[in-house]
């Protein structure tokens, strides 16, 4: 495999997104290392870099961002919006969990609303305060927000006063769509157990060692490139580039101010 540093956090994202849809023969997995353990993969309370980033790859959103930061369709097919910019519409179908069921519109009525309940109490809730009736919503104050399935494809979600930011806001790791049924049976234990309709799906998770992630074979793209990402955790910076100068690993994070030194 062709060893890669990158310098930045998205860059590091889009690599594994543009792995996770490559095409031709690939080796068996990507090899790579963290710095810092991720605490938690639920998407309401991956809050640090490490489990905001792997939370990315296991969920989709209704929307996400490309490389160069354009909005594109995810989980959802496409959306309009209203003249008056308050009404979003979203198309929602194609994406499926890792399991294989299909991600509907009640899925992320579910998930987006779960985000912004009282009884989830995310610190990420915010990501979502534009809509209309969360504040009251969050503060146990309101029934519901203006988050509305209307059928398995057809999901609307209305704002208190327009916001030229909500896509981007949706793409954030926050707006990842759960699992309905593995959230509410896990609850806490959900940020151990994940189940999304990203491209790739968690299958081991020791502490303090090492993660793997295996393709979701539901997900768009499935089936090229290489089939798993190994990640393992190695705390100190030395370790980590002693590593990858040897050859055990194919990708190295590197802070910007050091970029010309590896160049």
């Amino acid at each position: 495999m062709t060893r890669h540093f990158l310098s930045i956090t998205a860059s590091l994202i889009s690599a594994l997104l543009i792995v996770s849809c490559g095409s031709g023969e690939g080796p068996d997995a990507l090899r790579l290392a963290l710095e810092t353990e991720p605490t938690n993969l639920d998407p309401a309370f991956a809050v640090d870099y490490s489990s905001g980033w792997i939370s990315s790859l296991i969920h989709s959103n209704l929307v996400r961002f490309e490389p160069d930061g354009t909005i594109v369709p995810d989980a959802a097919s496409g959306w309009s919006i209203s003249g008056d910019g308050l009404e979003y519409l979203f198309r929602v179908g194609g994406a499926r969990f890792s399991d294989g069921r299909p991600v509907t519109a009640f899925d992320a009525e579910r998930s987006l609303t779960r985000l912004i309940g009282p009884s989830t109490a995310s610190p990420r809730w915010w990501v979502l305060e534009p809509v209309a009736g969360a504040p009251a919503f969050h503060a146990g104050r309101a029934a519901r927000p203006g988050i509305e399935a209307l059928d398995d494809s057809t999901l609307v979600i209305r704002l208190a006063s327009p916001a030229s930011h909500f896509l981007s806001l949706l793409a954030m790791p926050a707006a990842g769509i759960v699992s309905p049924r593995e959230a509410d049976s896990l609850g806490r234990d959900y940020g151990r157990k994940p189940l999304g309709s990203g491209p790739w799906r968690l299958v081991s998770w020791t502490s303090g060692d090492a993660m793997v992630l295996e393709r979701n074979p539901f997900s768009r793209g499935a089936g090229s490139g290489p089939p798993k990402i190994e990640i393992r955790l190695i705390p100190e910076t030395m370790t980590r580039i002693a590593e990858f100068e040897v050859g055990n690993l194919d990708i190295l994070e590197i802070p910007p101010a050091e970029l010309e030194f590896w160049r």
